[in-house]
């Protein structure tokens, strides 16, 4: 299943790339500073009998969950929506504007959906877009939490319209990690959680990207996601000067994220 996850991710990824083709090689478009992909397969569902089922499957999962842009969320604007193409129903967030350019990346995912329960998106890093980190040079130490965990309640919710799934595949890819520093946010907590400002940087990634890969049962995604995210993720985190991963920082970030009111 992993292995057609990921050719499942490859021809999105494919598609994205043919929708930015025709933007400037350093275009914000095509993410030149690196981004995050993720895919998810329910394992064993029956695929919907058409794209406009599918759709209701889509916006049914999108209807149950507590943050209103997770990484499948459906924009209204007619040229944003949702649409079905080939055998898939997906967007582009990064539809050029009237002159033909793009000019904020952050406001440029894709998605796409299959009616055997597949899901893929590509997203850049928000933190290349926050005026007080040098871009290209962070990666926000909590929100690969954050983000993940969106991705996979987003699945969850996803499975439970379909019959007899009761596993769920993962790929997530990180790119533009090369150099890259973990930081944070919170300008408060920076010293006390990662040691910055204390000499040279301690947490540098010297890997350009990497791939992770799981399956893990409806069951866990949905009652021990803590531990689905804490183990799916050690490997981003080793990355960094084997930067101290702990199961309570998860468990911490996702109780804040869903004590979040939007």
């Amino acid at each position: 299943m992993i292995n057609q996850l990921q050719d499942f991710s490859n021809d999105a990824r494919n598609r994205w790339e043919e929708l930015t083709s025709n933007q400037p090689a350093n275009s914000p478009a095509r993410f030149t500073l690196g981004y995050y992909e993720m895919g998810f397969s329910l394992v064993n569902a029956k695929p919907s009998k058409d794209l406009p089922e599918l759709q209701t499957r889509l916006t049914e999962a999108g209807r149950t969950m507590p943050m209103p842009w997770h990484p499948f969320w459906q924009p209204q604007e007619m040229e944003y929506k949702p649409h079905p193409y080939k055998d898939f129903v997906e967007t582009w967030l990064g539809k050029p504007s009237d002159t033909g350019e793009i000019n904020d990346s952050l406001h440029g995912d894709f998605w796409r959906a299959s009616r055997d329960g597949k899901l893929y998106t590509i997203r850049p890093y928000l933190e290349d877009h926050r005026e007080h980190f040098t871009h290209g040079e962070v990666i926000e130490v909590n929100l690969p939490i954050w983000r993940i965990a969106e991705g996979l309640m987003f699945a969850s919710r996803f499975a439970e319209t379909f019959e007899e799934v009761d596993e769920i595949a993962i790929h997530c890819r990180f790119t533009g990690l090369d150099g890259r520093r973990l930081d944070c946010f919170d300008e408060m907590n920076r010293v006390m959680l990662l040691g910055l400002g204390l000499g040279p940087p301690k947490h540098v990634s010297h890997r350009k990207e990497i791939t992770l890969n799981k399956q893990v049962s409806l069951r866990q995604a949905q009652d021990n996601l803590p531990q689905v995210i804490h183990t799916l993720l050690g490997g981003l985190y080793e990355r960094f000067g084997r930067f101290d991963f702990t199961l309570k920082r998860v468990q911490g970030q996702l109780q804040k994220m869903r004590s979040v009111t939007y």
